[in-house]
């Protein structure tokens, strides 16, 4: 009955005795503790924080604070005190036993694999001392002249890799499928990354089929012999391929092309070979008779083209001197001599945009508008005119149709809808373009 009446009451948990609190004022629904002497708004209500704030600015409340702790702690010593001269060890607190836990050879080697090709961890780990703490007991526990080192794993990651392309063929093998296909480059170096795409059991599935190093120009036919080498590794015929979703580049578009003629001149062929099309596919995918992919669906990826009219729609002068200035404030509340003051009054910096990356110019002026009350404290003229919420209001719906775009395992159908979306989006963005307002303004 205590324990139900403590929980109702709310008052479970640790008492908060920390004096450093005496000297703020905590406002629960805003979650925010202001300072009773400087009137500093601080998020959230944590003793450590606001000890740092007392020893920064006001360092006489500080060493009460301080003293009061010491005094609490000679009173807690006095009152349990050590039955020997040496301080004690928590030895006789700790009751040591067995753990009886489900691992075998094959676990722990697959841990081990994932922890290089999932998680991204170097060879190097295997050898670390710590991680050796933690393994050899359980290896020395298995016996059989087990051993786990980054030698050996480095020989099974090709065997298990084996294992999954063959697992991946057969679960696409007979069945139609849709590829996402890019190019990536970074440090110098192009990737290639093909996904399929298919349902399993009323459910999609996304397999990923290679992530393959570019090492000559990226034209569209030899985009379209680096696809083929993969989709011969998995066993993929080309007429197994329903669409191909890829950006706009003229490139891809080529390639999608060139692809589709394939298709289409070895539909040809067995149609003039007399080829008896089956009535259906395994897994109870069924076709009509008279149907045949004889012609391959080019998708252009609905983020990238939604980018595309989000460019198109913000090269209007007034919002491109806007994103100029508000780049130029951000960069100037970035300077190093502003970094603690950003800290002391726990704000987090605007971050800087790049261009080129989605929907990094919104999260640039999100971030700006969520330090507006410190950056206009540091300025000598108002600063309205940067902090003019409806700029980053229009980026908002675009914002979050890209997150949609880029998260989501969308279906043919349904990239298309959010396709037809972006005009709309860009349409409503330019008309109100006009409504903006502008420096005089402010």
């Amino acid at each position: 009955m205590t324990l139900v009446s403590d929980f109702n009451s709310g008052q479970m948990g640790r008492n908060k005795t920390n004096t450093s609190r005496d000297f703020f004022t905590y406002h629960k629904t805003e979650n925010k503790s202001i300072c009773n002497i400087c009137d500093t708004s601080m998020i959230g209500n944590h003793a450590a924080n606001l000890e740092r704030h007392l020893k920064r600015h006001h360092s006489n409340k500080f060493k009460t604070v301080q003293q009061k702790k010491k005094i609490k702690l000679n009173i807690r010593d006095e009152a349990t005190p050590s039955t020997s001269g040496s301080q004690e060890t928590l030895d006789k607190y700790v009751k040591s036993e067995f753990l009886k836990v489900k691992l075998n050879k094959e676990i722990v080697l697959k841990a081990c694999i994932e922890l290089i090709t999932v998680n991204g961890c170097s060879f190097e780990m295997l050898e670390y001392s710590g991680f050796k703490k933690i393994l050899n007991p359980i290896v020395n526990a298995i016996g059989n002249h087990f051993s786990v080192n980054s030698e050996n794993i480095k020989l099974l990651i090709p065997e298990t890799a084996v294992k999954i392309v063959s697992e991946i063929s057969t679960a696409l093998e007979k069945k139609v499928i849709s590829l996402k296909i890019d190019i990536a480059t970074r440090l110098n170096r192009s990737i290639l990354g093909i996904n399929a795409q298919l349902i399993i059991g009323g459910r999609i599935n996304l397999f990923t089929l290679g992530m393959t190093e570019l090492k000559d120009k990226h034209t569209g036919i030899y985009i379209k012999n680096m696809v083929e080498k993969v989709l011969e590794k998995y066993n993929i015929d080309i007429q197994q391929i329903y669409s191909i979703t890829t950006d706009n580049g003229a490139n891809m578009i080529s390639f999608v092309n060139l692809l589709g003629s394939e298709i289409e001149d070895e539909v040809i062929e067995m149609e003039n070979e007399n080829f008896e099309t089956r009535d259906h596919f395994e897994d109870g995918v069924f076709f009509d008779h008279n149907f045949s992919f004889n012609k391959l669906i080019g998708i252009r990826c609905a983020a990238h083209t939604l980018q595309l009219a989000i460019k198109d729609s913000i090269k209007n002068a007034d919002f491109n001197e806007f994103i100029s200035d508000a780049r130029g404030l951000v960069k100037k509340l970035r300077i190093p001599s502003l970094m603690l003051k950003f800290k002391d009054v726990n704000t987090k910096r605007p971050i800087l945009d790049c261009p080129t990356r989605w929907n990094s110019t919104y999260n640039m002026l999100k971030s700006l508008l969520e330090c507006k009350d410190f950056s206009s404290s540091l300025a000598e003229h108002n600063l309205d005119y940067y902090f003019a919420d409806i700029r980053s209001l229009l980026l908002l719906p675009l914002f979050i149709v890209v997150d949609i775009c880029t998260t989501s395992h969308l279906s043919a159908n349904r990239a298309t809808i959010a396709w037809k979306i972006k005009p709309i989006k860009a349409a409503i963005m330019q008309t109100e373009l006009t409504a903006l307002p502008s420096k005089t303004d402010s």
